[in-house]
């Protein structure tokens, strides 16, 4: 139970406006990378492109777009798309996940649009993303501290638990019992800066997570 729950919350992307990078004339196979997931290709797709991108790449070449992503979370600022391999593994049962990282500084928020037999809902954590400071170990760390949903015929989801809910509270106890530090770290495979895209590692399950960042102003939807 602790692991499907971690999973459903999994991962943190409060909200600061920021400047975006420019997304335009991505080259290589960056572009093969926006491009297949413009056309929906599913992370498990996506996959082999990230990891031929990996062989041709070095996290500690310079001065390259990984290294910059995890220098600081700044680079992370905004809000993220996201497609989860393991979750698509399970879309037989007619699960529908769709989740997004609301990021600003070090805070991050996950929200995740869950479909499922008839039950439908947004879960959501919040906490702290850290980037790791060496870019020979590109990880980064995640720490959720609050836990809340929200149901109904909700398009968004809340931005935060209510302090004076008891469900909320309730529902954060159990997420804070249920989540587990050690599967907090992802490994960061890929990160480009121009076209606003990361790929990193929920390793418990081998899953690729892909990204992208919105444009400013982009809400969750289901």
């Amino acid at each position: 139970m602790g692991l499907k729950l971690v999973s459903f919350l999994l991962l943190p992307f409060l909200r600061r406006v920021s400047s975006f990078p420019s997304f335009s004339h991505p080259q290589g196979s960056a572009a093969s990378i926006v491009s297949s997931w413009d056309a929906g290709l599913s992370a498990g797709d996506l996959r082999p492109l990230i990891e031929k991108t990996l062989e041709k790449t070095s996290p500690a070449a310079g001065d390259g777009d990984l290294s910059i992503f995890l220098k600081s979370s700044d680079h992370w600022s905004g809000l993220w798309q996201a497609r989860i391999q393991h979750f698509e593994k399970m879309s037989w049962t007619g699960l529908k996940v769709n989740p997004y990282y609301e990021i600003a500084d070090k805070a991050i928020v996950s929200h995740v649009f869950i479909s499922v037999l008839g039950f439908s809902g947004w879960l959501s954590a919040s906490g702290f993303m850290t980037p790791s400071t060496s870019v020979f170990d590109p990880v980064i760390n995640l720490q959720f501290n609050s836990f809340f949903v929200s149901f109904g015929d909700n398009n968004l989801p809340r931005a935060e638990p209510s302090p004076s809910s008891l469900i909320d509270k309730m529902i954060t106890k159990i997420g804070q019992l249920a989540f587990i530090p050690s599967f907090a770290l992802f490994p960061v495979d890929y990160a480009n800066l121009k076209t606003g895209m990361v790929a990193f590692r929920f390793t418990p399950f081998d899953s690729l997570i892909v990204a992208k960042r919105l444009p400013e102003g982009s809400k969750p939807s289901k």
